[in-house]
């Protein structure tokens, strides 16, 4: 309370011009004050709206990567439903012995395991055949994988090569091939 007592003691004391002067030059400050506050609010503001519009067209642009990848994944999945419509009844062991017996290396397989069937998704079913040809050579194999590939529904998952350890100059070969099958409903 003392300091009001003081400050009206002050201001009884200075004459007009000076007291006018003291209003103008305190609501000068504050006036910089106010507008020093607003400019950093506008600038945070655009900052952010730039910030928003960088980040919403980095977005865009990954949306329209993710529907066009999606939009090549169902082309795929058309192509594939209707490849396996085509040929309902295939057989992946068959097709093996075929194959083989085209490029003269039915002698040379040796099949350890019967086909097993994984389940990729709720429509697909993929048929894996793993078998091994031993003692072949380079060209041999290179026959029967182009042999293998010809047909768009059997791919090669897995293939391994090694010296063959009885025949000097020769191959042993691992090959896993596998198809794909719609789902029994």
């Amino acid at each position: 309370m003392e300091y009001f007592v003081k400050l009206k003691a002050k201001l009884e004391t200075i004459d007009e011009k000076q007291f006018y002067t003291y209003i103008f030059g305190t609501l000068g400050i504050l006036l910089l004050f106010i507008l020093l506050v607003m400019f950093y609010y506008f600038r945070s503001v655009s900052s952010v709206k730039r910030q928003l519009r960088d980040l919403n067209t980095i977005r865009s642009t990954q949306v329209k990567q993710i529907l066009t990848i999606a939009d090549r994944i169902q082309k795929q999945k058309e192509k594939l439903d209707t490849m396996l419509a085509e040929d309902p009844e295939f057989k992946l062991a068959e097709y093996l012995e075929t194959v083989l017996s085209s490029v003269n290396l039915s002698e040379r397989k040796d099949i350890s395991q019967q086909p097993r069937a994984i389940d990729i998704d709720d429509k697909y079913t993929e048929n894996i055949l793993e078998f091994t040809l031993n003692d072949i050579n380079m060209k041999q194999l290179v026959e029967f994988l182009v042999a293998i590939e010809n047909n768009r529904r059997v791919y090669t998952k897995k293939l391994e090569i090694t010296k063959s350890k009885t025949t000097p100059n020769s191959l042993e070969v691992h090959i896993t091939i596998a198809t794909l099958f719609p789902k029994a409903a």
